[in-house]
């Protein structure tokens, strides 16, 4: 019965009801004795002897019994108020350590809020500078695109006019990339007898030089290549698809040709411009071996040229003549109308012909048949005048 006590009520409690149900006991018990003595009283004094000794004894006991449930109720309740108060004690230590802990993770929370908000605000800013950044590199690559597109666009008509021109140039042009030749106009096919330029490509342009002019260009091309010489001009002999020789003036320039390095050479036929100098030549040597005088003006009619035959004549060297007006040689005996009609005539543009008589620079008189022909230039206009001259006076004389 006890450790069941024990196990419900504790020790402390146990203890209070044993020692209650001791004093009852003991109660209970002094008055059955009690009353058993008082069945004696007709035997007189003896009973009232016998009462105290009897009841005496338990009271003793009860009280004792008493004082130690008391002083052991009182200890248990001591101990029962320690383990309370350790109990106590120990929560509410770990109570202040929860709150310590919640306090900091409270504030480690704010501080790590606080943080994020920072860092937000920071990186929001950084944001916005990195997209306003991004704005204006948008708007600059914007506009780098468009004033590419442009370039591209001008390039691209450059590239067009430029194609045009090359292809409607009157000179023979081919690039050849390595010693190949990869593109030529219609004028250099046309050059070298080929019918279509595309005939030419893949040839080397060696292939096409004389065999008269192989050694100046192959001297041209290392030079150039060396560095020694830039856009070097030549006078050469190709040769034809069908054989026949045609001289060329040809000149290259470095450029490049679908991402490669390359050169282009243009060549203009020269044929009939050496064909032309040469007649000019002849020309020239006539008309300075020629006994009549020939004399170049002007339109005002200053001399530009004469050749020998007028200082032969007239005594005048060339260098007294050149910027002088023919006038020099006035002689007096034509009025002014003959001079008036032959200058009317030949700024019409016609041909005066007739006899003169001129002064020489000595002072005498002499006859010349002339002829005063009008030059016009490239653009229709009169730009010079020539006149031939032959000395008649002793033919005058004699008849």
């Amino acid at each position: 019965m006890a450790r069941r006590l024990i196990t419900h009520f504790g020790v402390g409690g146990s203890t209070l009801i044993l020692s209650s149900l001791s004093v009852l006991a003991s109660f209970f018990m002094y008055l059955i004795v009690g009353f058993s003595v008082g069945s004696l009283r007709p035997f007189g004094i003896m009973a009232s002897l016998i009462t105290p000794a009897l009841v005496a004894p338990p009271i003793c006991i009860i009280l004792l019994r008493a004082s130690l449930a008391l002083d052991l109720t009182r200890k248990s309740l001591l101990r029962v108020r320690e383990d309370l108060e350790a109990r106590v004690e120990e929560r509410t230590e770990a109570l202040r350590n929860a709150n310590e802990r919640l306090t900091r993770e409270i504030q480690e929370k704010a501080s790590a809020e606080e943080e994020l908000w920072r860092h937000r605000a920071l990186l929001e800013e950084l944001v916005i500078e990195r997209t306003t950044e991004l704005e204006t590199k948008n708007s600059q690559l914007k506009s780098e695109i468009l004033e590419r597109r442009k370039s591209e666009e001008k390039l691209r008509e450059s590239e067009e006019r430029y194609r045009i021109a090359v292809q409607a140039s009157p000179d023979g042009v081919f690039i050849h990339v390595h010693g190949s030749i990869q593109f030529a106009n219609r004028s250099f096919a046309n050059l070298v007898g080929a019918k279509e330029p595309e005939d030419l490509y893949g040839l080397t342009p060696l292939s096409l030089v004389h065999p008269d002019s192989l050694e100046l260009v192959q001297e041209k091309i290392t030079n150039f290549a060396q560095g020694k010489e830039q856009n070097p001009l030549i006078e050469q002999k190709l040769l034809r698809m069908d054989g026949s020789t045609v001289e060329v003036e040809a000149h290259g320039v470095p450029v490049s040709f679908g991402g490669t390095d390359a050169i282009m050479v243009v060549m203009r036929d020269i044929g009939e411009r050496k064909r032309a100098a040469a007649n000019l030549r002849n020309l020239s040597r006539a008309i300075e071996a020629s006994r009549a005088t020939v004399v170049i003006t002007d339109m005002d009619g200053a001399i530009e040229y004469a050749n020998p035959a007028f200082t032969w004549i007239t005594g005048y060297t060339l260098e007294e003549a050149l910027g002088r007006n023919p006038r020099v040689l006035k002689s007096g005996v034509h009025p002014p109308e003959f001079y008036e009609t032959m200058w009317n005539t030949i700024l019409a543009g016609n041909v005066w012909e007739g006899e003169m008589c001129n002064k020489r620079k000595n002072g005498t008189l002499y006859w010349e048949l002339a002829s005063i022909s009008p030059v016009r230039s490239s653009t229709g206009e009169i730009s010079h005048f020539v006149a031939v001259k032959e000395d008649i006076t002793e033919k005058r004389r004699l008849s």
